[in-house]
């Protein structure tokens, strides 16, 4: 199936909306924040340029996080899979619940 040039256009479109939202969701607290959308008057090459170097810090540093956490997980799964682990929980629950 060949996606038309629209579906393609769309497509585009929701990357680039994903990675507005990624930057805001996970732009650094401790940085001083830069607008995506700043007003045209206060918009010059340089102001332009580390927005768009910001962007991209962000962008790369959500993609090095969700890479850890994807392994972090699958670590997590893989020591779920053995039983004796799986048992050794269950009984702390159990234990813990039983204080109640």
């Amino acid at each position: 199936m060949t996606d038309s040039p629209e579906d393609q256009d769309l497509l585009e479109k929701r990357k680039k909306f994903e990675n507005y939202l990624t930057y805001i969701n996970h732009y650094p607290p401790l940085w001083k924040y830069i607008s995506l959308f700043p007003s045209a008057e206060s918009e010059t090459a340089e102001s332009k340029k580390v927005r768009d170097e910001t962007f991209e810090k962000v962008l790369k540093m959500a993609e090095v996080k969700k890479t850890i956490r994807d392994k972090e997980l699958w670590e997590a799964d893989v020591k779920i899979e053995d039983d004796k682990v799986v048992n050794a929980t269950a009984a702390k629950v159990q234990k813990l619940d039983s204080f109640f």
